[in-house]
This record gives C-alpha cells, sequence and structure tokens, in this order.
C-alpha cells in the first residue's frame, strides 16, 4: 500500500494477467508485457516542441536480463528509433541486426 510504484505497475498489468498466466511461459510474458506498457507510456508523454529543425532524439529501449552471478546481466534491445520533426526513423537492424523474436512472448501481449 505504501508502494506507489509497485502499485501503479499492479494496475497497469491487471487487465493482462489472465493472458499472461495463460501463455506458454508466463515469466516472459509478463516481460514482454511489460515492455509494452512502458512504452506506450513513454509514446503518451514525448513531446516534439522542443525540437528544431536540427535536433534529433534516440529513443532505445530493451529489457534487462539479471543473471547470477558477477557482471553476468545481459540486455535484450526491442527499440532503436531515431526522431525528427519529419518523424521517425527505425534504426534497430542497422545497429543491432535482425529484430529478435521470443515465441514466448505471444503477440497479443506484445500489441
Amino acid at each position: 500500500m505504501l508502494d506507489h510504484q509497485m502499485d501503479c505497475i499492479k494496475h497497469s498489468l491487471l487487465p493482462h494477467v489472465q493472458a499472461i498466466q495463460e501463455s506458454e511461459n508466463a515469466q516472459v510474458a509478463l516481460v514482454y508485457k511489460m515492455f509494452k506498457i512502458q512504452e506506450e507510456f513513454l509514446e503518451s508523454i514525448l513531446s516534439d516542441k522542443w525540437m528544431s529543425d536540427k535536433s534529433t532524439l534516440a529513443l532505445v529501449g530493451g529489457i534487462m536480463i539479471n543473471c547470477d552471478g558477477e557482471g553476468t546481466d545481459r540486455f535484450l534491445p526491442l527499440k532503436f528509433e531515431l526522431r525528427t520533426l519529419e518523424g521517425k526513423t527505425d534504426v534497430f537492424e542497422e545497429a543491432f541486426g535482425q529484430r529478435p523474436e521470443n515465441p514466448h512472448a505471444p503477440q497479443t501481449l506484445l500489441e
């Protein structure tokens, strides 16, 4: 009750609990859904009003994978975009190669 951040997470996930529980791998589905929720939140607060013709905003996002052992954590990139007043440019594959697919993350959870 006193952890407002966790409360916000729980309320954001509530409509998706059943789909996450029914997925082949609930932990993976949960992580991908949280990424999607955060991505949507970021989009809702982004503004280009600060930009000039020469401005570029880089958006990089993904999933942190915590592993046992020192220095073993990993980052799974899922998004890399450049934004200007003219629009968005997806540069993910140019930077990271082919976008990863995960059969444990149901498409309905990524939408």
